[in-house]
């Protein structure tokens, strides 16, 4: 019987970004705070967007804050450029989709992220998308 090789990684050692958090604050006015908190590697690391408070952007300013977040965690290594978000109804129930262009000195990309929106929550279907 032979067994495969040791995983090259601490088991412990998370090796995914994950959504730790996310909230929104809604003024008088009709504007909204977003904010998307995010764990990797025992980092945690915020990011928040603000705009007029209606379900298009909401989902938007979810994706935005998540955006930032992960900005904050890669620096000037990574350029990410969020260049739309939609929710949009497929098999029976809504999904949140974000486009992002994603480029590194080295390479560039296109990449898309999708999810099903759960409980309507609009800010985390934002945020899962990205």
């Amino acid at each position: 019987m032979s067994h495969g090789a040791a995983p090259a990684t601490h088991p412990d050692r998370r090796e995914r970004l994950r959504l730790d958090d996310t909230s929104i604050e809604k003024e008088a006015n009709g504007s909204v705070t977003t904010r998307v908190r995010l764990e990797w590697k025992d980092v945690t690391v915020e990011g928040t967007a603000e705009g007029l408070d209606t379900r298009e952007n909401v989902l938007r300013l979810g994706a935005e804050a998540a955006v930032s977040a992960v900005g904050h965690l890669v620096k000037d290594a990574v350029e990410i450029e969020l260049v739309g978000v939609k929710a949009t109804r497929a098999f029976g129930t809504w999904v949140s989709m974000a486009y992002l262009k994603v480029a590194t000195p080295d390479v560039s990309a296109d990449v898309l992220g999708a999810r099903a929106l759960e409980n309507d929550d609009l800010v985390r279907g934002g945020a899962v998308a990205v």
